[in-house]
C-alpha cells in the first residue's frame, strides 16, 4: 500500500477507508456510484449528470431548479415566488383566486 498521509492508506485495489473527518482543499471526482450519509457541502454543489433522491432534501436558502422533473408530489410549505411563467399540464386547471378577489 502507498501512503497518502498518515491516517489514510491506498490499496491498489478495493475501498478507500478513512476513519476520521475529511478535509478536501480541491476537487473530488468520483466515479461510480456514490452514498453520501451525513454530509456537509459548504459552497457550491455542481452536478454535471443526473440526481436520483430516495429521501428527503433539505435546502435552506434560495435554490434554483433548471429544466427539473419531479415524479409525485411537490409539497411547498410556505411563500412561492414565480418570477416567470407557470404552466399545468393535464388534467383540471387549478383555480387559482387573487387575494383581492375573496369574498
Amino acid at each position: 500500500m502507498q501512503a497518502l498521509q498518515p491516517w489514510i492508506t491506498h490499496p491498489s485495489a478495493g475501498t478507500l477507508a478513512v476513519t476520521d473527518a475529511v478535509t478536501l482543499s480541491d476537487n473530488l471526482t468520483v466515479a461510480g456510484t456514490t452514498t453520501l450519509d451525513n454530509a456537509s457541502i459548504s459552497g457550491t454543489l455542481a452536478v454535471t449528470d443526473a440526481v436520483t433522491l430516495s429521501d428527503n432534501l433539505t435546502v435552506a436558502g434560495t435554490t434554483t431548479l433548471d429544466n427539473t422533473s419531479i415524479s409525485g408530489t411537490l409539497a411547498v410549505t410556505d411563500a412561492v415566488t414565480l418570477s416567470d411563467n407557470l404552466t399545468v399540464a393535464g388534467g383540471q386547471q387549478p383555480w387559482i383566486m387573487h387575494p383581492s378577489a375573496a369574498h
